[in-house]
């Protein structure tokens, strides 16, 4: 796994490394946008936020994923 990281991270890399890497690339700046904009909505009161009815307690990154923590 190690050195199929260091093929993707590398910043000098081969055509085929480059052919890998460009649709994160695209992914990464999709996903911005996508996050921005939803800042936007919430900073514009567009979108409303609400008060939980009971304690909230979150750990990790939830935007995506995780780490399973919860």
């Amino acid at each position: 796994m190690k050195k199929f990281e260091d093929w993707l991270f590398k910043p000098e890399t081969d055509f085929l490394g480059e052919l890998v890497r460009f649709p994160f690339s695209v992914a990464s700046a999709i996903y911005y946008l996508v996050i921005k904009f939803r800042f936007f909505l919430y900073w514009g009161k567009i979108l409303k936020t609400h008060q939980a009815l009971i304690p909230v307690i979150s750990i990790g990154n939830l935007t995506l994923g995780g780490t399973g923590k919860t």
